[in-house]
């Protein structure tokens, strides 16, 4: 596993600001990536399969925030595959 740094957001703005500027890329590869729970993300990064550089943990934000909602703030594009 390649090191990477770990974030807990505070709000969506914060989840938001720390992919802010990151390079984009395929799910594998993607600079930032967001942890809501599961542990799959840390079992794919053991395994290689998934290296981002920051890993941004959001479960503390499902007591305030509708998930839905969450989603289209952090992913404004993703909101036709929503409807």
């Amino acid at each position: 596993m390649l090191p990477f740094h770990y974030v807990r957001a505070r709000d969506a703005a914060d989840a938001v600001a720390c992919a802010a500027g990151q390079p984009r890329g395929a799910a594998t590869s993607a600079a930032v990536q967001f942890l809501a729970g599961g542990t799959l993300m840390l079992d794919l990064m053991k395994l290689g399969a998934m290296s981002p550089q920051t890993l941004v943990d959001i479960e503390d934000l499902r007591a305030r925030h509708d998930y839905t909602a969450l989603a289209l703030q952090l992913f404004p594009r993703g909101r036709r595959g929503m409807q």
